[in-house]
């Protein structure tokens, strides 16, 4: 009787002291399958960050360049056979192929848009239809540079919403300050939200930390809620090429 007692209570023992394990585990799988309860501020990385949050900008779901205004891309090449190869995409695409590196993932060095000076623009057409409710920015970090300083990183800059490709009277989501002491990736919530949602937006950049030629934009992530009722881009694209049987 007192061996059955004493396997019983070992047992006891046993199982209270897994319990805080458990508990542990239990939270774990809770919070990973919840991502949406983290704050992107506090992601670790571009792969860590993506899957916490929604982005409206990105080219494999059906985000795309519209125009880049007067935005001259600023080209570095080794060969004449480089310069040709860039003369020609940008002859047969004004939609500038270089901007779209801002809507693809990739942070290492010289995948960005790269422009001339620190004054620059770019308009993108959303997946769908979104109530915008944030904008992130990304650079790499200054150990990953080869100059070890991100000076053409962007400063200040500017995210519109607007009605049409020419809207003349967009919407001001407000302008906000990259922090090139900061983590690579930023985010920054909207000042003046909209009641509408729009499937186009503009983003301005207004200056760079101090690179005299040029300011490199590595990727712009766009947030929010896609409006009722709204496919995204990209399956309405593919559904309209569906052969018909």
């Amino acid at each position: 009787m007192n061996r059955e007692h004493e396997r019983i209570r070992n047992e006891l023992e046993r199982m209270s002291s897994a319990l805080p394990a458990a508990a542990a585990a239990t939270g774990r799988v809770k919070d990973a399958l919840e991502p949406s309860r983290l704050n992107p501020r506090q992601a670790l990385d571009s792969r860590d960050y993506d899957r916490q949050i929604a982005d409206y900008a990105l080219e494999s779901a059906g985000a795309r360049i519209l125009d880049t205004g007067d935005t001259q891309e600023y080209v570095i090449h080794d060969s004449s056979v480089g310069w040709v190869l860039h003369i020609v995409s940008a002859l047969l695409c004004r939609e500038c192929p270089g901007a779209s590196a801002i809507l693809r993932p990739g942070a290492l060095p010289g995948e960005c848009w790269a422009f001339k000076g620190s004054h620059g623009e770019v308009t993108i057409r959303l997946l769908g239809t979104v109530h915008v409710t944030g904008v992130s920015v990304e650079h790499i970090p200054p150990h990953i540079s080869p100059t070890k300083e991100i000076s053409s990183a962007p400063r200040l800059f500017q995210l519109e919403g607007l009605e049409s490709r020419n809207d003349l009277y967009p919407h001001d989501f407000g302008t906000f300050e990259y922090d090139k002491e900061g983590k690579p990736i930023q985010y920054f919530e909207v000042k003046h939200p909209a009641a509408t949602g729009y499937n186009i937006v503009r983003f301005k950049v207004y200056s760079n930390w101090g690179h005299p030629l040029y300011t490199c934009v590595y990727r712009v992530r766009v947030h929010g809620e896609l409006a009722s009722g709204q496919l995204p881009q990209k399956l309405v694209i593919d559904e309209d090429k569906t052969p018909l049987h």
